[in-house]
């Protein structure tokens, strides 16, 4: 028989509690609650054997991003029972999310040349075409016309990536911090 965890709550990532070892500490009726947020992943093999596996009373999904790429309906693991919906607009205008402002700018890197399997480009690949001096100068130089002063959160196609674009800001006389899987140290102050 299992010991009984002893916490009322326990939070995890779905890759840490779908190890086989970890699943199995549990009973499949332990929870009465279980709360999947980034539930539209739920249709990923991950999700679908944390779901097969509990039986709790009730299944709570949480997701800011409910359409898929694959259009597969992640609703149907829910009994099709949607509690709450607000579109994205309808956020902005109470409250609950910040205007959205977006800058873009258009490099020349050709894409064409990055191996992609349909659902992600390779990340040695977008390596290899990102980080290019002529590109890190160009992405300095637009930001101090568009963004200079202000706090400043920035996504990267990689560990790599983010890492080198943390040094060549930091050249450039910003303060700057790179946060990812490998970077648990860092102090985010």
């Amino acid at each position: 028989i299992k010991e009984k965890s002893k916490k009322n709550i326990i939070f995890s990532t779905i890759q840490t509690l779908t190890k086989e070892k970890n699943l199995k500490k549990f009973e499949k009726e332990e929870f009465e609650y279980i709360v999947m947020d980034e539930s539209h992943h739920t249709a990923a093999p991950s999700y679908v054997r944390v779901m097969e596996y509990f039986k709790p009373k009730f299944f709570l999904g949480l997701t800011a991003t409910p359409d898929r790429m694959d259009k597969k309906n992640i609703l149907e693991f829910y009994e099709d029972n949607m509690v709450f919906q607000m579109d994205q607009e309808e956020a902005i205008k109470q409250g609950y999310l910040s205007n959205l402002i977006y800058k873009g700018m258009i490099d020349n890197i050709d894409y064409s040349n990055i191996s992609y399997n349909g659902f992600k480009y390779d990340v040695n690949d977008l390596n290899k075409n990102l980080i290019i001096e002529k590109r890190d100068k160009a992405i300095i130089e637009k930001f101090r016309k568009l963004g200079n002063k202000k706090r400043t959160i920035a996504f990267c196609a990689s560990i790599i990536h983010a890492d080198h674009c943390e040094k060549i800001f930091r050249k450039a006389g910003y303060k700057t911090l790179s946060i990812h899987s490998e970077a648990s140290k860092k102090n985010i102050d």
